[in-house]
């Protein structure tokens, strides 16, 4: 009778603790959506639900443009002289009391050019031999630097249009617009890499390209995110090659993105096709991995249509996050990766719930 009842009392302990201690079995408890509001994909399910348990995006440590001197006044001096041709025609207008001629307008993409390059580089003064500094300056100023055809582009122009540019710039002309917009290097995307980068507490890589090149300089952080992905890349083609027809035919059915018509006969289509791929941002946030961030600096607050809309025959913004979505998952890299997208100018609330409906966090405070 005595055992019986010592054993009754060792059994009722065990279930008391096993349900007091229920609470603490889950450290990330996932706030889980209506299924009706699950996009379509198990992939976006997955990364939607990922999001939820990593929570809001908090960015942890000091952010590089604290041991930037005078950081807001050096970031008004480069702002002032990113000016579009329409804003450049407008101002002059405004300063001369007419409209520049075309000569003017070419000259100024040149030389306006370079004196936002010198700002930029301007960033480094007074900071002393901040390595990590010099790496994001760096970077923006050689995805700035003009390409030789964009400077023969200019040339060209010049050599073929010597009455043309003697005439005035007609702001109502859409061919001439869309003429010195071609030949104008639009620094707004790259400029707002910088920004982000600079404000960002944890950022480790500006630009990061996918495919790995020989005898490619890169920092050792891009190095480690390209291996981290090739490894990812070898492992997955080498389980799909060994795969029978039937067993790979599901595999492009799951992933109808990465294995679109165009490339979904050729296994090396699809491994280019990833490689091609640029992050624009890499951001460790300390103890939930690293972020894909996506930059996008337009002039004002983005809303849905904006998202869902592409440009010029381009991918809409949400097309790209779907891709980085399912690129991520299908690799396996969901618990190492999470995309994500920061609106410069901000995002409106619709939208911000269409991208985190898709698996793509949104990050507004920075």
């Amino acid at each position: 009778m005595i055992k019986v009842l010592y054993y009754l009392r060792l059994n009722a302990a065990l279930i008391l603790g096993l349900f007091l201690a229920l609470p603490f079995l889950n450290e990330n408890p996932t706030h889980r959506l209506p299924a009706s509001e699950a996009p379509s994909g198990s992939c976006f399910h997955i990364m939607r639900e990922s999001l939820e348990r990593h929570g809001s995006f908090t960015p942890r440590g000091p952010a590089i443009k604290e041991r930037i001197p005078n950081f807001e006044v050096k970031i008004q001096n480069i702002e002032s002289r990113i000016i579009t041709p329409k804003d450049f025609a407008r101002t002059f207008k405004r300063e001369k009391g007419r409209w520049p001629l075309i000569k003017e307008m070419v000259d100024f993409f040149e030389s306006g050019h370079e004196a936002l390059m010198r700002e930029i580089q301007a960033l480094e003064e007074g900071a002393g031999d901040d390595r990590e500094l010099s790496y994001y300056v760096n970077e923006t100023l050689n995805a700035l630097e003009m390409s030789e055809k964009e400077q023969q582009n200019i040339i060209t122009f010049k050599a073929e249009n010597p009455q043309l540019l003697e005439t005035t710039y007609d702001i109502n002309d859409g061919e001439m617009v869309q003429k010195m917009e071609w030949l104008w290097k639009n620094p707004f995307g790259d400029y707002g890499e910088l920004l982000v980068a600079l404000k960002t507490p944890g950022v480790e890589v500006q630009n990061l390209h996918l495919r790995i090149l020989p005898n490619q300089t890169i920092s050792d952080n891009s190095r480690r995110h390209k291996e981290i992905v090739a490894r990812a890349l070898d492992i997955k083609f080498q389980e799909l090659e060994g795969l029978p027809p039937a067993e790979v035919a599901a595999y492009k059915n799951r992933y109808p993105i990465v294995f679109t018509e165009a490339r979904a006969q050729s296994l090396e289509d699809v491994r280019h096709w990833i490689e091609s791929k640029e992050v624009d941002l890499v951001v460790n946030v300390e103890g939930r991995g690293h972020y894909f961030v996506e930059v996008k600096n337009y002039n004002r607050e983005v809303d849905r249509s904006k998202i869902e809309s592409g440009y010029r025959n381009k991918k809409s913004i949400l097309e790209q996050q779907k891709e980085m979505v399912e690129i991520i998952h299908f690799l396996g890299l969901e618990r190492k990766y999470i995309p994500a997208i920061h609106f410069v100018k901000g995002v409106n609330a619709e939208a911000k719930e269409v991208l985190e409906q898709n698996g793509v966090l949104v990050i507004e405070d920075i």
